[in-house]
């Protein structure tokens, strides 16, 4: 059975996680922030696909609870989820990012849809002007970060729609064998289709059409990602994230931001809020948080964290999702907007 590496769910404190000392990353993870760069990608094999929509599906790959075990040289991995300044879940598929993946797409379904008919007068100007604001979050040119990424679905559904996305995640090695080789899987998945697409409407049309007109439909078929959309990849911990940011040029560039699963404790929703400051342009950049409600025995949850934010009075934090599929206790998608100065 899994469990949280933080506290037994009775009460009893849980034994303190202590630093691997076996070979490999593991040893060295918790220590700062880098950027990792792709060409450190390392195949792991195993894959299978998540249907986000009706119109996407994603490539994610599989490891065992054995290999991350091995891969982090700690054998507790086997038997927990999370192990304090070891190992955040990273290797595990949480019901959390899948609900924001599919969050996401939706808003670009959405968007899609307000783009080829008329907004109806009973929709309402508030949420004419959220779907606008989702666009250039969404959208190419824009930059979004996904925090404790993990396999990286949220991110890859905004690589897909052709922005700029950069990946952090706690521990160096879910990086490199895991989300590079989604965002590697997946982005040659959506070129072989949009090669496709492109072929099937040039010899679908009249001689008289043009091949810009192929490419819109390809594009229209396949998302508006391609290649030329940036992916980078970012390691260690929150606290150290800021200053990594700052070094880089990146602080205060993100348009959205986007995790899972993260506010799983008091401590960890600190962090995260501050980094997740550090990251958001100011006066536009937009958060979604995909949570459990409560995470029993660890003391984190959605009201803990509305709490957090509201107290530090420079975000709105507002319920746009409830999901409740008996998968888990109940999950929320929380949206953070600036508050006007």
């Amino acid at each position: 059975m899994f469990r949280f590496g933080f506290a037994d769910p009775k009460g009893e404190p849980a034994e303190p996680a202590a630093p691997s000392d076996g070979p490999g990353e593991a040893s060295a993870e918790h220590i700062g922030a880098e950027e990792v760069p792709d060409s450190e990608s390392k195949p792991t094999g195993a894959q299978e696909t998540a249907v986000i929509s009706p119109e996407l599906s994603l490539i994610k790959g599989v490891v065992s609870n054995a290999q991350a075990a091995n891969i982090l040289s700690d054998e507790r991995v086997e038997e927990n989820d999370l192990i304090a300044g070891v190992y955040e879940g990273g290797f595990k598929t949480w019901e959390g990012g899948l609900d924001l993946a599919q969050f996401v797409a939706l808003q670009l379904d959405t968007q899609r849809a307000a783009g080829q008919q008329a907004q109806p007068a009973e929709a309402g100007e508030q949420e004419h002007q959220e779907q606008q604001q989702w666009a250039a979050q969404l959208g190419p040119g824009s930059r979004v970060m996904e925090l404790g990424c993990g396999h990286g679905l949220p991110g890859l559904v905004a690589l897909w729609a052709g922005a700029e996305v950069h990946f952090q995640d706690y521990n160096r090695s879910v990086l490199t064998t895991l989300t590079m080789q989604n965002v590697a899987a997946n982005r040659s998945a959506w070129a072989s289709r949009s090669a496709w697409a492109s072929h099937r409407q040039a010899a679908a049309a009249p001689s008289s059409e043009t091949g810009a007109a192929a490419s819109a439909a390809a594009a229209s078929s396949s998302g508006e990602q391609s290649d030329a959309a940036v992916a980078r990849y970012f390691a260690g911990s929150w606290d150290a994230l800021p200053g990594l940011l700052e070094e880089l040029g990146l602080q205060h560039s993100y348009d959205l931001l986007l995790t899972a699963e993260t506010i799983y404790s008091l401590e960890a929703m600190r962090s995260l809020y501050r980094a997740i400051k550090a990251c958001l342009r100011p006066g536009s950049g937009v958060a979604l948080v995909a949570a459990k409600s409560y995470y029993f025995g660890v003391g984190g949850g959605t009201a803990a964290f509305t709490k957090l934010v509201r107290e530090d009075g420079r975000f709105s934090c507002e319920q746009v999702a409830v999901i409740n599929d008996g998968a888990s206790n109940k999950r929320e998608i929380l949206r953070l907007a600036p508050l006007p100065a």
